[in-house]
């Protein structure tokens, strides 16, 4: 259990954001509204972490980055109005 207290209050040693291009355009250019009633939606930066990376994450092995403690970032969008909860990726489908 100490491990995991020590892990916790550990600082991030890496960083990602993973994109689809789909997903980077609606990112960019797109103004999200919501699918069930038309509001604008809101949108919010969010993110979890991991020891080490997921496989597949990365995709040049770099002998500087330490990935002891991984913060992977990710959007959501929530509608003020009824409520409605979705992901960058499903928007921008």
């Amino acid at each position: 259990m100490k491990q995991d207290k020590d892990w916790e209050s550990m600082k991030h040693t890496a960083f990602s954001y993973s994109f689809t291009p789909r997903e980077f355009f609606f990112f960019l250019f797109k103004k999200p509204k919501c699918p069930k009633c038309g509001e604008k939606m809101i949108r919010k930066k969010e993110f979890f972490s991991t020891k080490g990376k997921i496989p597949g994450t990365f995709t040049q092995e770099l002998a500087n980055v330490k990935d002891d403690k991984v913060k992977y970032y990710y959007y959501t969008y929530t509608c003020p109005v009824c409520g409605a909860k979705y992901t960058l990726g499903e928007l921008a489908q």
